[in-house]
């Protein structure tokens, strides 16, 4: 006749499995928060690249640009996208 009550053994395995299941997801979980921050660094990034490409394309208003205006507006949009990262 089998006995109703678990083996000691037992009990513990199953008392452990969802301890690490709540492990496993919580390192699930981090990853993708880790994930989630890398892919809004790259975005951010490729908007400054984007804003800094046209802002070096874009026409001017004389006819000889000034060029100490371009570098300054490309530090500008790095600046601002790392200001947003921080902040975030």
């Amino acid at each position: 006749m089998a006995s109703i009550i678990p083996s000691t053994t037992q009990a513990v395995a199953e008392s452990e499995a969802p301890a690490a299941q709540r492990a496993e997801m919580e390192a699930m979980r981090q990853n993708m928060i880790r994930l989630h921050d890398t892919l809004r660094r790259m975005q951010e990034q490729h908007q400054a690249y984007e804003a800094a490409l046209q802002a070096k394309t874009a026409p001017s208003a004389s006819a000889r640009p000034n060029p100490s205006s371009g570098p300054s507006t490309v530090t500008q949009v790095i600046q601002a996208s790392t200001t947003a990262a921080q902040v975030n």
